[in-house]
């Protein structure tokens, strides 16, 4: 079979019809689902597909059209090749038609699959994404390493069902346990299984499509399986590999997650200049945030083998694209964002840095969630608490504090401060009375203490100093009453509340307004 386009170039392509050549996914194509075959130029998506169209026409007696943009599945000829069975073939006259003859195909020819070569356009997605509504099965090839690449690709974001930037509220990251701005799928993906080819006769078969994209989101390893198909006995051998594409990890992944790392759930650093540090010049002030000391936008990044369109296909998501901007002038840079695998490998990074004096941000991966949290610290948006460590060396290590909660509350924690919550909130601020609340522990009573202060409320103490119990106001606490506060009583942390030693412990002292 012979493919002939005619433009400004003569371009002559052989196509050929293997017989068996989707075996190795016979059992999705009969299931019914549709089905997204993404993969690198010549590694036999079309001949697949080719394949595909044969089965569910022949043997499974199904009314098939192929939406033949580029005429390589059943040539350009007027009659179309015995390889696609009885199939019913539409040629694409323009390319820039394909979704005027998929919306076509499914209007006038009343199909019950339809097979797509070479999804390239966001128009030929959306096409996709309407003819998913009509409860057709769809068989489409994309061109894109992984599922990841088809993320990253504006165009055909919407095959997977797009992203979204979502600020969550402080009690829902905190239970999800990521940071509040993370990227969500937009809507359900038009396809509900991905295979993944890696050659002609090995691939990787995604079969929840919306839970795989939802994983690479939030920054997790998806789960496949790998399936290999043995070209002589033409019989399948599945693996089920529930482990992340590196099953076994290296000497260097070890070396690597021995470095710090920007993580969406991760201890984040930012490193400095030393060995197997990267370096913060000391002459730019260290913000609780860390962030590029910078007054107009936007801020250039230096990004060292990273594509550009990753950071700013982020920054457009999160509304952030006039404050960050890529650049490849490390001169007019701001800041420099590397992984860590490059920066061990190309140590030169870090003294181009010194020599400019900028920040360097490192990564571990070059994931979504990993990405929004490269942008948002270098913007300055997440209000981390950093610590300098002072080393044996003279550079400076700036540690930035985890999203997670560092020690998990108790139950009895909970409780306590739900209690204030609902008093303030339903009590002291609508109906102005004072409330006084149960007796806690002295750890606790210190809890609560902070909350109350957090809503600007008077509190005060009514129980003795081995049974502590707040009474909170009806009045507002000003600056002026918060000193006057600390000149009575000095408060105690509640890690220093319990005297070591014997049965003995001291109570906390907690602070008692003036009237």
């Amino acid at each position: 079979m012979i493919c002939v386009m005619l433009s400004q170039r003569l371009t002559c392509r052989v196509g050929r019809a293997v017989s068996g050549s989707a075996e190795i996914i016979r059992d999705l194509v009969e299931g019914g689902g549709s089905i997204l075959v993404i993969g690198p130029p010549g590694v036999g998506k079309t001949t697949l597909i080719r394949e595909i169209a044969r089965i569910l026409a022949d043997d499974q007696k199904k009314r098939v059209v192929i939406v033949d943009t580029s005429n390589e599945i059943g040539g350009d000829g007027d009659v179309p090749h015995s390889g696609i069975g009885r199939a019913r073939r539409m040629q694409v006259p323009n390319v820039h038609l394909q979704h005027n003859v998929m919306i076509e195909a499914v209007e006038n020819h009343m199909p019950q699959t339809i097979i797509i070569d070479e999804i390239g356009n966001r128009t030929g997605s959306i096409s996709c994404q309407y003819n998913r509504t009509k409860g057709v099965q769809l068989v489409a090839t994309a061109h894109g390493i992984t599922i990841e690449s088809i993320i990253k690709n504006p165009s055909l974001q919407t095959l997977v069902g797009g992203i979204e930037s979502v600020t969550l509220g402080d009690e829902e990251a905190r239970k999800r346990k990521v940071q509040k701005t993370i990227l969500e799928r937009k809507g359900p993906p038009s396809f509900t299984c991905a295979v993944e080819m890696i050659s002609k006769t090995e691939c990787r078969v995604h079969h929840r499509l919306d839970a795989t994209v939802d994983a690479i989101l939030a920054g997790k390893s998806p789960l496949f399986e790998v399936r290999h198909l043995d070209a002589e006995v033409c019989r399948k051998d599945l693996e089920v590999n529930n482990l992340a594409r590196s099953a076994q990890p290296t000497e260097e992944d070890h070396a690597v997650e021995a470095k710090a790392t920007i993580g969406t759930t991760e201890e984040t650093k930012v490193e400095s200049d030393s060995e197997e540090e990267y370096y913060y010049p000391k002459s730019k002030k260290v913000s609780s945030s860390v962030s590029v000391s910078k007054k107009s936008y936007p801020l250039y990044v230096y990004t060292y083998k990273i594509q550009e369109a990753d950071l700013l296909q982020v920054a457009a998501v999160m509304g952030l694209e006039e404050k960050i901007d890529a650049t490849d002038d490390i001169g007019c840079a701001d800041a420099i964002l590397a992984s860590s695998y490059e920066m061990k490998q190309n140590p030169w990074i870090r003294g181009v840095a010194k020599f400019h004096q900028l920040p360097v941000f490192v990564y571990k991966s070059t994931t979504m969630a990993q990405m929004v949290k490269a942008v948002r610290m270098i913007l300055g948006m997440d209000s981390f608490s950093s610590v300098q460590k002072q080393s044996n060396r003279t550079s400076s290590d700036i540690e930035i504090e985890d999203d997670e909660p560092i020690r998990k509350p108790s139950l009895e924690e909970i409780d306590a401060l739900e209690e204030v919550r609902l008093a303030i909130e339903y009590i002291v601020i609508p109906g102005g009375e004072p409330v006084e609340l149960l007796p806690r522990r002295s750890e606790i009573v210190a809890r609560q203490l902070e909350l109350v202060k957090s809503y600007q409320l008077a509190v005060k103490n009514s129980g003795t100093d081995s049974n502590p119990r707040l009474q909170i106001l009806p009045q507002k606490l000003n600056k002026k009453t918060s000193k006057t506060s600390s000149s009575f009583v000095k408060y105690v942390s509640p890690k220093s509340s319990v005297a070591g030693g014997g049965g003995a412990t001291s109570v906390v002292r907690l602070p008692f307004l003036p009237e």
